[in-house]
């Protein structure tokens, strides 16, 4: 399974120089949130994937990789990519509990 939890090669208190370790901060905040991104848009299309009738009726897309390639430039591998990842995500709570992500 797939947990969201920030991974730092180096502890970035050690970094001496305060315009630096500023930096680094901020990168790292930006990294979580482009990985954080990337599980949600998973799930977003892993849930049209499972529903396609209620959300690509009468939408004039005729498939999820059409849909993705349409409106985000996707190719349909990575949609496809995207939709697998979906399958292996868990999402825990502060308390170290799953959330359930699908209904």
């Amino acid at each position: 399974m797939f947990e969201i939890i920030e991974n730092n090669k180096k502890d970035v208190e050690v970094i001496e120089n305060e315009m630096l370790r500023n930096a680094t901060n901020k990168i790292s905040r930006f990294q979580q949130i482009a990985k954080n991104s990337i599980l949600a848009i998973s799930l977003i299309l892993s849930d049209i994937a499972d529903k396609p009738k209620e959300y690509l009726e009468n939408s004039g897309f005729t498939s999820i990789s059409d849909y993705a390639e349409t409106m985000f430039n996707y190719k349909k591998a990575y949609t496809y990519k995207l939709i697998k990842i979906s399958k292996f995500i868990s999402i825990k709570s502060k308390d170290n509990e799953v959330i359930p992500i699908k209904s």
